[in-house]
């Protein structure tokens, strides 16, 4: 009789040893998935404000913990908490329309000689990317940035960049709001198709010819900066894997595919995916391996653009390496090992008990 209780410690042992493993130290529970981006027949007007009937509402797409994570090897855990984002795609014969809703609890606008919070999406009209491939890619970037008096509203810095060159925008190709006690900005912009078509025959020979029934597939990420120092605090963007990758995100694990429609197409509404995810800390102090994303002079800005078109984002690795093979800050695989190692401990414990019992 005086068995039991310990029979019953050994399945609160194992318990409790599940509990303590570590859930990869990033969030996400899927990608984002297929997204649509219709043809407009009225393009938006780019004011900054999300009017009623100005995008489609069924093409809205929330990024956040739920389908994004962390990029673990450059020393973050998790996607910030209380940060999302609403997401806008359309299109005309001319232009690719994009409009980004982004709450952040910490709104900080780039300066002069100054980083500030900004969004890289990268596309593919190939597929033509391999393993770490940015060089076959092109991608936009826009970011808050202050006109020098305080007001982040009046202008951002907005371009469209390949490898190779890149084609900044002036005002009349975006417009920006600001709703600091929502800690809330948008970003409403368009980007010429000839540039993109442009930058990407650059990268690969290959022509973007937008038309009903294109896709694409897309990454996006985020760069948050605190407003107190300026300083990067984070960074993490959408991916096709979770879990099994924890370290990176890389181009060829977009993680979004967009489909080009007509403009009396029926697009299905999205699930709802907006509650937070939460997860452990990692064993090491994301300070040991910490390290900014490259810049690059931005042609005719005369200062510093946010992730250059040199910047390469690491490439996704199941094994936890690095694109130089080095091990990334967070021990998964020991991790597993040690965790492993405790439930069959428990396991053999409780057999052991049982067979013991029976034997009386």
């Amino acid at each position: 009789m005086k068995r039991k209780p310990i029979t019953v410690l050994m399945l609160i042992l194992l318990v409790l040893s599940l509990a303590a493993i570590p859930a990869g130290a990033v969030d996400m529970v899927e990608p984002v998935g297929t997204v649509y981006a219709p043809k407009v027949t009225t393009p938006p007007t780019l004011d900054g404000v999300i009017s009623e009937g100005e995008w489609n509402a069924n093409a809205a797409f929330v990024i956040n913990d739920w389908n994004m994570k962390a990029v673990v090897a450059s020393g973050f855990i998790e996607v910030t908490e209380g940060w999302s984002s609403t997401f806008h795609l359309a299109w005309d014969s001319e232009y690719l329309y994009i409009a980004a809703e982004t709450v952040d609890p910490d709104l900080c606008a780039r300066i002069d000689g100054k980083e500030g919070d900004y969004y890289r999406m990268y596309f593919d009209f190939g597929p033509t990317v391999g393993a770490g491939a940015m060089e076959s890619t092109v991608s936009i970037v826009f970011c808050l940035n202050d006109d020098g008096n305080g007001d982040p509203t009046k202008v951002s810095l907005c371009f469209a960049d390949g490898t190779k060159s890149n084609v900044m925008y002036e005002p009349d190709h975006y417009g920006i709001s600001v709703d600091n006690e929502k800690n809330l900005w948008i970003f409403e912009g368009k980007f010429n198709w000839s540039d993109i078509s442009a930058l990407f025959r650059a990268n690969t020979e290959t022509e973007v010819n937008p038309t009903e029934g294109m896709t694409a597939t897309a990454l996006a990420y985020y760069a948050d900066f605190s407003a107190a120092n300026y300083n990067w605090i984070n960074w993490f963007g959408t991916t096709l894997t979770g879990y099994e990758a924890p370290a990176w995100f890389g181009p060829e694990e977009y993680g979004i595919e967009i489909k080009f429609v007509g403009a009396d197409a029926e697009i299905p509404a999205r699930p709802e995916t907006t509650f937070p995810v939460t997860t452990e800390p990692p064993a090491t102090s994301p300070e040991e391996s910490k390290t900014e994303p490259a810049g690059s002079t931005a042609p005719g800005s005369g200062t510093s653009a946010p992730a250059g078109s040199d910047t390469k984002t690491p490439a996704a690795t199941t094994d936890g390496k690095g694109q130089d093979g080095e091990k990334s800050s967070f021990p998964i695989v020991p991790v597993i090992i040690v965790a492993v190692i405790i439930v069959i401990a428990a396991i053999a414990a409780v057999i052991v008990t049982g067979k013991k019992k029976k034997n009386k």
